[in-house]
């Protein structure tokens, strides 16, 4: 019989040391915050089985005996019409027996299963290009922040974890994805009068020339995004974490929000999206 190998040996992020022991116990440490994020929302899972320099999957279907804490739903594709039963995250149990599986990233829908249909936010997804500077990122997020208070909506940032931002905004109304997806075009067709030097709809890199992406489509029906407080599979550990807009400055750091800083942080200053929170992921 093959021995397992305890999980504070088994390395999963070799730059830190950092191990499946650090990946349980930063679950364990920011359950209380990145929870909110999750509940009752489809989960599509990115897994690690050896670690963030090995194969990496991710994973919707759980068509498998799964323990009786776990919540499920089954939903069918829209275009083969099969059904798929995704995990629903609303325990502090299941957020960790996603963890032993070697869970390291987490990407919920935007809609609930209570109105799966209507997406509760949109989301900006900031690429940056071969040539693109951070500030193109901060000047672009700020910018799509403004068109949105023009419009008396509440918008917030994150960093992605890797190399990007995140925009997420309240809707105007209820609104079904495709509602949304051509909202959000809208917005981003705002901002590129102003700012198409350095920012793009365009999904190809050789035909924007460096310039950032404006990744709309994170706004479709079975579409996800990193939620916020996930962990990343980069070699860093890093976190998609929130910010207020006023960090949102020159100095900041994405590799500063990590597997190590991010639960001292919370304990420290709380979630900066709280308001943001309760009044989109949180409502009634």
């Amino acid at each position: 019989m093959k021995k397992s190998i305890p999980a504070s040996e088994k390395i999963f992020w070799p730059e830190g040391p950092y191990s499946k022991q650090d990946l349980l116990d930063y679950y364990d440490d920011v359950s209380d915050y990145i929870l909110d994020y999750l509940k009752n929302r489809p989960l599509i899972l990115k897994r690690y089985p050896k670690g963030v320099n090995s194969e990496s999957f991710f994973q919707r279907d759980f068509p498998y005996k799964l323990p009786e804490f776990v919540s499920t739903c089954k939903i069918k594709n829209k275009t083969d019409k099969k059904s798929v039963r995704y995990i629903v995250c609303n325990n502090k149990e299941t957020l960790l027996y996603l963890a032993h599986l070697d869970t390291i990233e987490l990407h919920p829908w935007p809609s609930r299963l209570s109105s799966l249909d209507c997406p509760d936010y949109i989301v900006f997804d900031l690429d940056p290009g071969h040539k693109t500077k951070f500030e193109d990122l901060i000047t672009v997020s700020k910018k799509i922040n403004e068109i949105l208070s023009y419009r008396n909506l509440i918008s917030v940032c994150k960093s992605s974890g890797k190399r990007g931002l995140h925009v997420y905004s309240e809707l105007p109304r209820k609104m079904n994805f495709q509602e949304a997806r051509v909202f959000a075009h809208e917005i981003a067709q705002e901002l590129l009068e102003d700012l198409s030097a350095i920012a793009s709809l365009e999904s190809s890199p050789r035909k924007r020339e460096g310039k950032l992406y404006i990744d709309i489509m994170r706004n479709v029906y079975g579409q996800s995004a990193v939620a916020p407080y996930s962990l990343r599979g980069s070699q860093k550990a890093t976190v998609s974490f929130p910010l207020d807009w006023s960090e949102l400055n020159d100095s900041l750091q994405i590799e500063d929000f990590n597997i190590k800083t991010v639960p001292k942080l919370l304990r420290e200053n709380g979630d900066a999206w709280s308001e943001f929170k309760a009044k989109v992921f949180c409502k009634q």
